[in-house]
């Protein structure tokens, strides 16, 4: 009896001890919810950085209404900058809800769209500027900046959701193929959209570029529902696709 349970023993000793099935799964999940509060963390800074040109200075006695008037730009290039990294962070978080890992090429096109974000201050201070000076040299420049600067975030988009797309690992369904494919398609016309938009403002008219903008916005601020599951497309793809 004891040489039976010298050799249980001895086997058991030989024997690694195995990692918990769910170790790796959740491993996987904490590495996406590190990146997702880190870009969180970013594009709240970003927000933030935005107010420190929202300063009227020194102002003397019955001037502040015509200083709040000349200011009119920078509030509005304020407001427009504000919506954009909002919708961004919206993008975001939906794309975030329909991952389960994340991977290193996937983080190099994170901090692309992150870099837009937290660079976006330092254009919407130059608009806001070349506006109040009302010079259109100026306001050329500066809607083709900013311009620019959008095209760079949505071509880290277009990157970010093509890296999902040919990587069924990083998935949290399996049938996502087309609604990644499909987001991807979509991240890619804004781009092109946004480039038109700053050529448009640079050869056109600054407000041609401004126009274009901010109907780019809009249609931007419905990537989020796309990835949705409660979409009627995506509900209707879970349901008669193959999971991959």
């Amino acid at each position: 009896m004891s040489e039976l349970n010298d050799s249980h023993q001895s086997a058991g000793e030989n024997v690694a001890p195995s990692e918990p099935p769910l170790a790796s799964i959740e491993r996987e999940e904490i590495e996406t919810i590190r990146t997702e509060f880190f870009s969180d963390a970013v594009l709240a800074i970003a927000l933030t950085l935005l107010v420190l040109d929202l300063d009227l200075g020194e102002f003397r006695e019955a001037e502040l209404s015509g200083l709040l008037t000349r200011e009119l730009e920078t509030y509005s290039a304020f407001f427009v900058s504000f919506i954009y990294i909002a919708v961004t962070w919206h993008n975001h978080h939906a794309a975030f809800n329909r991952l389960k890992s994340v991977s290193s090429p996937l983080l190099v096109a994170n901090f692309g769209i992150l870099l837009g974000a937290t660079l976006l201050p330092f254009p919407t201070g130059i608009v806001a500027t070349a506006f109040r000076v009302a010079s259109p040299q100026d306001e050329q420049i500066a809607v083709l900046l900013y311009g620019l600067l959008a095209v760079i975030m949505s071509v880290s988009w277009t990157c970010f959701f093509h890296i999902i797309s040919k990587d069924p690992a990083l998935w949290a369904n399996s049938r996502d193929r087309e609604m990644w494919i499909r987001v991807r398609n979509f991240a890619g016309c804004i781009a092109i959209g946004y480039l038109v938009a700053a050529i448009s403002g640079f050869l056109v008219s600054p407000w041609v570029s401004i126009a274009l903008f901010g109907g780019l916005l809009i249609v931007q601020s419905t990537q989020a529902h796309r990835m949705s599951p409660s979409n009627k497309r995506n509900a209707r793809q879970a349901a008669t696709s193959p999971a991959t």
